[in-house]
């Protein structure tokens, strides 16, 4: 996206690993207001609900991977908390590969959520 300062903050999923990042919150994106904006803002709730489909598609095909896990309960939390202490104890001893990065799955605009419930 254009503009001052956009772009600059972001991070990949390499940097989250060197950084030693165990858990992130990634956003499903994509919303209708009538001024369509390309990659961000859609024509009708029933293309954001396309568009937020893909990117639950994306985090899922990283998690295939073993890039990262989506964090759906408390109980998978609390293992992946355990698995990122056992490594980080490993880690310290020089062994160990890192673990996926955890994915806490949030939602900007509730538009890809009226196209799922229509009859």
């Amino acid at each position: 996206m254009p503009g001052k300062g956009r772009a600059h903050g972001t991070v990949a999923m390499p940097e989250l690993r060197r950084g030693r990042v165990a858990l992130c919150f990634a956003t499903l994106l994509a919303r209708s207001t009538g001024r369509p904006v390309p990659q961000l803002d859609y024509a009708s709730p029933a293309r954001c609900y396309g568009v937020a489909q893909g990117q639950l598609a994306y985090y899922a095909a990283l998690e295939r991977e073993g890039y990262a896990r989506v964090i759906t309960r408390l109980a998978a939390l609390d293992h992946h908390v355990a698995e990122w202490e056992a490594w980080d104890t490993a880690c310290q001893a020089g062994a160990g590969e890192v673990p996926p990065v955890g994915l806490v799955i949030s939602m900007e605009s509730a538009d890809p959520m009226a196209a799922a419930s229509a009859p």
